[in-house]
């Protein structure tokens, strides 16, 4: 007992000695490697583990969007569709961390951010306010756009991210009926002048296969990765005919429908044409043949 009480008298005067000298440091290591840190990568959690909180930098690090990043690569090498509610859930995860990294931020800037093991606080710079102010900024302009790609591709199921595909397949057509009808054939993208306009996230890909269109989806959001629909040009009889190739995915032509009516409308425009030339033909192949009179049968 009488060691007991010992130990624990000994133990308060080192806490009180170490708090004695803590008090007199404001900073254990310089403050500027924490706070860019923080600012650059602190959704990984790099500040945290400088610091010594490593628990809470693997936290970071493991919902600030690289397991969901994981989860989204796994999907993609698999050509499937990622389900609506991981995309939700990791972008939450993320947006959650990345306040965390602003409470962070703000907590340097003002001078109370901890390090874990001795508990002094790294000092603060008057320099680092308007990079705070900056990247907060930045922040609640991430927040806003996310949430618009979640309207988009999970409440309207991608039919938003379609119609900006389908606005570029119209003026894809356009350039080039405008192209055939000054030097009567089809041209690509650079002849006719045809240079689609892409967003900083790239959601198609758009390219020239021979002469057609090729667009590429490239997430796994309402549909595979890498799923395409084709939009060939051909001449028939001196004019310009269409051939709209879908995917098979019914989840696809579900989120791009005007490109399944553009496809109906150029498949019954080209059975139309055929059905034209058949009966021309039957019209030609019909006509009889005038029998020669001016023979008479044997000549006595």
């Amino acid at each position: 007992m009488i060691l007991k009480n010992f130990l624990k008298n000994l133990a308060k005067k080192s806490d009180s000695k170490d708090i004695h000298i803590s008090s007199g440091r404001t900073s254990h290591k310089p403050t500027a490697p924490v706070f860019w840190l923080c600012m650059l990568f602190g959704s990984l959690g790099a500040h945290c583990f400088w610091t010594g909180r490593r628990t809470r930098g693997g936290q970071y690090l493991l919902w600030g969007g690289v397991t969901f990043a994981l989860i989204y690569f796994i999907y993609t090498a698999n050509h499937a569709i990622l389900p609506s509610w991981i995309a939700v859930l990791g972008i939450v995860a993320a947006c959650l961390v990345q306040l965390l990294v602003i409470r962070d931020l703000w907590k340097i800037t003002r001078g109370k951010y901890k390090r874990k093991k001795s508990g002094r606080h790294y000092k603060s710079s008057p320099w680092m306010y308007p990079f705070a102010v900056i990247m907060t900024c930045l922040t609640v302009y991430a927040f806003f756009t996310v949430s618009i790609f979640i309207k988009e591709n999970v409440s309207d199921k991608g039919r938003p991210t379609a119609i900006r595909m389908e606005h570029t397949v119209d003026a894809y057509m356009n350039a080039q009926q405008s192209y055939f009808k000054k030097s009567g054939k089809i041209g690509d993208f650079s002849e006719i002048g045809f240079r689609p306009v892409e967003k900083k996230i790239r959601e198609f890909k758009y390219e020239n296969e021979g002469k057609a269109l090729k667009i590429t989806y490239l997430m796994s959001l309402n549909c595979p990765y890498k799923t395409t629909w084709i939009v060939e040009p051909s001449v028939l009889d001196s004019t310009l005919q269409w051939k709209v190739t879908l995917p098979k995915n019914a989840k696809c032509n579900a989120m791009a429908r005007q490109m399944v009516s553009l496809e109906k409308k150029t498949k019954a425009l080209a059975d139309s044409a055929a059905a034209r030339a058949a009966q021309l033909d039957k019209s030609v192949d019909g006509v009889g043949v005038v029998p020669d009179t001016t023979q008479q049968g044997k000549t006595k």
